[in-house]
């Protein structure tokens, strides 16, 4: 199938891709990569009267640390999360998920922005961002505002991106040496979307402190209560998947599926407790 007809306009600054956002509004896609609007567009879910191209703007591609915070730009490609030794140690669960967003064509491509704009429930980079506590950034001509991650997500598909707002960035909150990190997620073939995932951040250098969310699950990344104090014993995976496993049913999902969602949990612990184990 091919695309519905379209105004195709590149843009030449973010100034101008949000004075054509504000003028179009919903009628505007804007496109970064590519990867997720173009097959939209292909099978006509997204109609878009224009489409407005941010995807060579430089000032939207930049990453940087200060003041306890790790600010990625939205034209972060998936290969740079992945492979970009710099990114890999400021944000390693970012990193860690983005070896599992699609194929190797897709993730040179696709961008950290694009992927969250599109809010798919079964993506990675959602569950990740709530469970780091970080935040979206998003632009209009009327300024600019960071929506935390736990806000932004509010339905399949759905995200708390305005009619005239472009995502420009997240915001991640630094990490400390003895923090820890697991992701697990499993799909019926590698690149495919999941059937079910999990993300944990373990804080342990200041206050201790960990949040663990599903993927795959629900319409949005579903928290799972877990406690610091038990992912310090022995029984830490089994005790989290046995909470996976409830807060998937509680969420109404099969039971295939809080299965699937109880091992990606105890993995994902596993991998925190390993590289614990590993550094003590």
């Amino acid at each position: 199938m091919t695309p519905a007809a379209f105004d195709y306009v590149r843009a030449e600054t973010l100034d101008h891709a949000l004075a054509l956002k504000a003028e179009h509004g919903d009628d505007a896609s804007v496109m970064a990569g590519g990867q997720s609007l173009v097959p939209l567009l292909a099978m006509r879910l997204a109609r878009p009267e224009v489409v407005i191209d941010i995807g060579h703007l430089d000032e939207l591609a930049q990453q940087r640390e200060a003041g306890g915070t790790v600010t990625l730009g939205a034209l972060t490609r998936h290969r740079a999360l992945e492979r970009d030794p710099a990114l890999t140690g400021m944000v390693p669960l970012l990193s860690a998920a983005a070896r599992y967003v699609a194929y190797p064509s897709v993730r040179n491509r696709g961008t950290l922005g694009g992927a969250v704009a599109l809010g798919d429930p079964a993506a990675e980079y959602p569950a990740v961002l709530v469970a780091l506590d970080a935040a979206v950034c998003l632009a209009s001509t009327k300024g600019a505002r960071d929506v935390p991650a736990q806000d932004f997500f509010i339905g399949a598909m759905e995200t708390a991106v305005a009619d005239d707002e472009i995502v420009t960035g997240i915001r991640v909150p630094s990490h400390g040496p003895r923090d820890r990190f697991g992701f697990y997620e499993i799909a019926e073939r590698k690149g495919d979307y999941a059937l079910a995932g999990a993300a944990v951040a373990l804080h342990l250098s200041a206050a201790p402190a960990v949040r663990a969310v599903l993927f795959g699950i629900a319409d949005t990344p579903l928290v799972v209560p877990l406690s610091s104090d038990v992912l310090g014993s022995t029984e830490a995976p089994r005790a989290a998947a046995t909470q996976a496993r409830q807060a998937a049913q509680d969420a109404g999902a099969a039971p295939l599926k809080a299965h699937l969602a109880a091992v990606a949990m105890e993995r994902a612990v596993l991998g925190c407790t390993a590289r614990e184990d590993a550094t003590a």
